[in-house]
């Protein structure tokens, strides 16, 4: 089977700043770095690694240059000021002179909820949304209900939720705080505009047995509530190689959790392929 993987890193600190590299992940994590192994990785999406906003294009313009090898990097998710509302047009028109971007993140996870919804904000995502990119929410799990605002305010924005919310996952799925998840996320999910992207939670485990007591439920809920048609997976590299779990990863989401082919074939490749027009 084929498998995309949505979201992928890579940086080099010779090369761009990163204010927020820290410890065993302060080096370069380069293509060639990529162990493919047994998952099945053929294609990537590289989505962009937070060096200063200044230099997000130049970052475009490293990635696309590399983008051969295996796995193939098949599409970009680039930094753009949305903040700036629809004078972030002029990001967006350098952007696309390079064919292989796909979409925008702006992170928003340090972003207060009031203004995530703000006039520039959605302004922005609206420039997005007519340039035809997709655009990837990075937001923490209290401000899910501002993805579900976004997605009714701009009804023609496709938006991906990275790391399905980031999930409280210490915490448990059915503490305070996992329901408030779960019923948050299926107001997200009410918007038909929005698919989600199961990534980013290997961080949470030590073990693949720690996978299936602590970060299943939250995986096997983001399914049931978007289904697998709306899902897809990603793996988070390298930020994700500081947890041991990670190269279980594919073979716990497309394996263990009893998918049907026809599921599997959805979250493993269908709908990364769809959302982000893959060739």
């Amino acid at each position: 089977m084929r498998v995309v993987d949505s979201h992928l890193h890579l940086w080099d600190p010779n090369l761009f700043d990163y204010t927020w590299l820290e410890g065993d992940l302060a080096r370069a994590f380069l293509q060639e770095d990529i162990d493919v192994g047994s998952s099945g990785v053929t294609k990537a999406i590289f989505v962009e690694a937070g060096c200063a906003a200044v230099q997000g294009l130049d970052e475009v313009r490293w990635v696309s240059a590399i983008a051969g090898g295996l796995p193939t990097i098949a599409g970009i998710v680039a930094h753009a000021r949305i903040e700036l509302g629809d004078q972030v047009r002029a990001e967006i028109d350098g952007l696309g002179e390079f064919p292989l971007v796909c979409g925008i993140r702006g992170p928003l996870q340090n972003a207060r909820t009031d203004r995530i919804g703000s006039g520039a904000i959605i302004d922005g995502l609206r420039e997005v949304a007519s340039a035809g990119l997709v655009f990837d929410a990075h937001i923490g799990w209290q401000q899910l209900p501002s993805v579900a605002f976004i997605a009714a305010k701009v009804p023609n924005l496709r938006i991906v939720l990275d790391h399905l919310g980031n999930p409280p996952v210490t915490a448990g799925i059915n503490s305070a705080s996992g329901a408030r998840w779960r019923a948050d996320l299926r107001k997200v999910a009410a918007m038909e505009n929005v698919v989600a992207k199961i990534s980013g939670l290997t961080q949470n485990a030590t073990s693949r047995r720690d996978l299936h007591e602590t970060v299943r439920p939250f995986v096997e809920v983001a399914l049931e509530t978007f289904g697998c048609e709306r899902c897809m997976i990603g793996s988070d590299w390298p930020i994700s190689t500081i947890a041991p779990p990670y190269a279980d990863w594919f073979g716990f989401v497309l394996d263990d959790l009893g998918l049907l082919p026809s599921e599997k074939e959805s979250v493993a490749n269908g709908t990364a392929s769809e959302v982000y027009a893959l060739p």
